[in-house]
């Protein structure tokens, strides 16, 4: 099962990667042009800001919950697997899914706490 479930985790994490660089380069880009803006037209800057949406917590809300998923999953699957390698999967299941617990706890409370 681990020979499974290492790749997957290792491209999960490389994917992960790509898509904070990729927001990191579109933040640059964003800020930039803010920055040029206030510096030529402060007013067209204001504008521009107004449009602007905040960051939506979807894709980390939904990473939590396939965290959660994936170790029900894995500890569903070592529940009907060999028995040599039970104890090894359910670590693996339970990792899984205190992570995800763990991101969709912190989502809870930052959306609590700016609420307020």
């Amino acid at each position: 099962m681990q020979e499974v479930i290492l790749p997957i985790a290792a491209l999960t994490m490389l994917l992960l990667l790509a898509v904070q660089v990729r927001k990191l380069i579109s933040q640059m880009i964003v800020h930039g042009t803010l920055r040029r803006a206030l510096k030529t037209d402060p007013e067209s800057a204001r504008l521009l800001i107004a449009t602007l949406e905040p960051e939506s917590r979807l894709s980390t809300g939904l990473l939590g919950w396939i965290m959660v998923s994936a170790g029900a999953a894995i500890g569903v699957a070592a529940a009907f697997g060999p028995a040599d390698e039970r104890t090894s999967n359910w670590q693996i299941a339970a990792v899984s899914v205190i992570v995800g617990a763990g991101v969709l706890a912190y989502l809870w409370w930052v959306r609590r706490s700016t609420t307020a």
